[in-house]
């Protein structure tokens, strides 16, 4: 039976802040893989490409991966190869911001402008964790060290909810292809443009400010047993030197098969209608501690899909939307609070991007090791 998951934005703070462990079978392979050469994985046959030749879509790459033609893989028309933009790609000792509460001032005027009055900050102990908010015009913005949070007060108990077990309704990737695309929301309908828009300002000025680069990603209108009106999400990433994160919260599914892993908790989400926003929460970014190995070349994204391919099981059939370089931090031994991490570049071929159920196999990009993650399914 599929245990339903239910995500609302006040207890995401809590969610998304401590979520940064990943399996301990995970943990002992990136330890030992990451001494691993690219000139030891080419010769095994890995077919890699330079660093330096990847550009931020490769539709090259995505017809030659389409025309290779797979039994347990089909490609849908809009599939993509995203390589991003990387600066320096390699291996990186990274950690999460602790220092949001410092900054306060300027993430208040960030997002409420030059009307921001900081002697109208209040402070509360959350749990042992200091949280300062300001309120104006019914909308309330929360910073703790490591999260912040926004709400519509008159609006804080409406369509904040969803689950793994929702229908979907409509989903989009946010690309330009997609952007005049409509979807259906409380009180109308808007265009995934439009709904990207909504926290756009606030986001590039914490970029500016050094706090963080986090962009849209999918844009989902979603139904669930018990409520009236459509639940509209915006997922996030967040990026790290160029390249998205993907947060690897997942766990063992408890089967035989060593590949496969549960989804845990999700990343940063902001639920909207098409006039207004109705909050969002994003944990705070990665920063850079040192680089530990520096990439000159990678596995292609070609080798990506064909090493995916061959290591699911052969009756599975899947629908590939999209293929992402992205780094994933995962814990090393020793690490008290999950806050300091190993970033390393991974393949990120997408099944499914339904928030809550999303379906992934991920590529390390310089191993070949292939991990697979299945949110649906718990």
């Amino acid at each position: 039976m599929k245990t339903k998951r239910i995500l609302t934005l006040l207890c995401a703070g809590v969610m998304l802040a401590g979520c940064s462990e990943v399996p301990e079978e995970v943990i002992s392979r990136e330890q030992s893989t990451a001494g691993e050469s690219l000139a030891e994985t080419a010769s095994v046959g890995i077919e890699t490409v330079p660093a330096a030749s990847l550009d931020e879509e490769l539709p090259d790459s995505a017809a030659r991966i389409k025309a290779a033609g797979y039994e347990n893989i089909s490609f849908a028309e809009s599939f993509s190869v995203n390589a991003g933009k990387a600066e320096q790609l390699g291996i990186y000792e990274a950690e999460r911001r602790n220092d949001l509460t410092s900054r306060a001032d300027e993430i208040f005027e960030a997002f409420f402008g030059s009307s921001f009055d900081s002697s109208a900050v209040k402070s509360r102990d959350a749990g042992g964790v200091t949280e300062l908010s300001f309120e104006q015009d019914l909308t309330e913005l929360h910073i703790t060290d490591g999260f912040f949070y926004i709400v519509n007060k008159a609006e804080a108990e409406r369509n904040l909810v969803f689950t793994n077990s929702d229908s979907l309704l409509a989903l989009f990737e946010v690309r330009d292809i997609f952007k005049d695309e409509r979807i259906k929301l409380p009180e109308g309908e808007a265009t995934v443009g439009e709904l990207t828009e909504r926290l756009s300002g606030f986001l590039g000025k914490l970029k500016e400010l050094g706090l963080g680069d986090c962009r849209p990603f999918t844009a989902a209108s979603l139904s669930g047993e018990g409520r009236t009106q459509a639940t509209a999400v915006l997922t996030y990433r967040r990026y790290f030197k160029g390249l998205p994160v993907f947060n690897f919260n997942y766990q063992p599914d408890g089967s035989p098969d060593a590949i496969s892993y549960i989804y845990r908790d999700n990343e940063s989400v902001s639920f909207v209608s098409a006039e207004k926003l109705f909050s969002a929460g994003f944990p705070s970014a990665y920063t850079e501690v040192m680089q530990t190995k520096a990439l000159s070349e990678i596995i292609s994204p070609e080798k990506a899909v064909e090493t995916a391919s061959r290591e699911l099981a052969p009756k599975m059939k899947l629908t590939a939307l999209r293929l992402d370089l992205v780094y994933v931090p995962t814990v090393p031994d020793g690490s008290e609070d999950g806050s300091r991490v190993t970033m390393r570049p991974y393949w990120q071929l997408a099944f499914g991007l339904q928030p809550l159920a999303e379906h992934y196999a991920l590529i390390d990009a310089v191993s070949g090791k292939v991990i697979y993650c299945d949110a649906s399914r718990g």
